[in-house]
């Protein structure tokens, strides 16, 4: 059965230093200090995906500046808390735990057309749906 997943953009310096970070971590013979490496990662992803699942509609819909500040301090005071316990978990991480956590963050990284350039390279005769 096909799996169906939800997806947010990110910068493509993120993705960069992501993949140079994975590739790092595989080169390494070892990589015990790799744990605060991959948290930094996982915080960083989890901030554009907090930030576009949850700010990114309240913009859209036009609510109020107060709403969505609100809802910004809400959402970083649940990440900090949630960083704070899993960097100490991570720490405790052995060397294949660490690599599986590399190994499903690669699997985040999925590249996908942006409609708009695809429409513009290849003319929208030739798009399939």
């Amino acid at each position: 059965m096909p799996r169906s997943y939800i997806a947010f953009p990110i910068p493509e310096d993120l993705r960069t230093r992501t993949l140079e970070a994975l590739e790092d971590l595989r080169q390494a013979q070892d990589i015990s200090g790799y744990a605060d490496r991959l948290m930094d990662l996982v915080e960083e992803i989890s901030n554009h995906g907090m930030s576009y699942f949850f700010l990114h509609p309240v913009e859209m819909v036009g609510m109020n500046t107060v709403a969505q500040k609100t809802i910004g301090v809400t959402i970083n005071s649940g990440k900090k808390a949630v960083m704070a316990v899993s960097r100490q978990l991570a720490r405790r991480l052995d060397e294949q735990q660490l690599r599986d956590i590399a190994d499903f963050l690669e699997g985040l990284v999925v590249e996908v057309a942006d409609e708009e350039l695809a429409e513009e390279e290849l003319g929208e005769d030739e798009l399939v749906d």
